[in-house]
């Protein structure tokens, strides 16, 4: 995974920077500390925004850089692609924000 242009150090699966989306829009993932619930919608042309998320609030050392740039990548997001099994989020700039490669949900045991 990527923000930013930058990839993202390996971290536990917990904590690790990920999303997964639901149906009818609803939206749970961790941004890198925190586990995340929330709500996006999609629009022609690949349109995509977010909603307010709403956030567990645990102490993590050493992620601030990572929560903050994956908060600020969702907050900035305009437009996605699907390249492959990449999941990619671009801004207004045309850039990517956001990376996400994808991954088979582990069953809950």
């Amino acid at each position: 995974m990527e923000l930013a242009g930058t990839k993202v150090p390996a971290q536990s699966a917990a904590r690790e920077p990920h999303l997964v989306f639901g149906e009818a829009g609803a939206l749970s993932g961790a941004d890198g500390c925190n586990r995340l619930t929330g709500r996006y919608t999609t629009s022609a042309n690949d349109g995509i925004s977010f909603g307010e998320m709403a956030g567990t609030q645990m102490f993590c050392q050493d992620t601030d850089t990572i929560v903050r740039r994956f908060r600020m990548a969702l907050a900035g997001t305009g437009r996605w692609r699907i390249e492959g099994s990449r999941l990619e989020f671009y801004g207004a700039t045309g850039k990517p924000l956001a990376v996400f490669e994808r991954r088979e949900a582990t069953p809950k045991k």
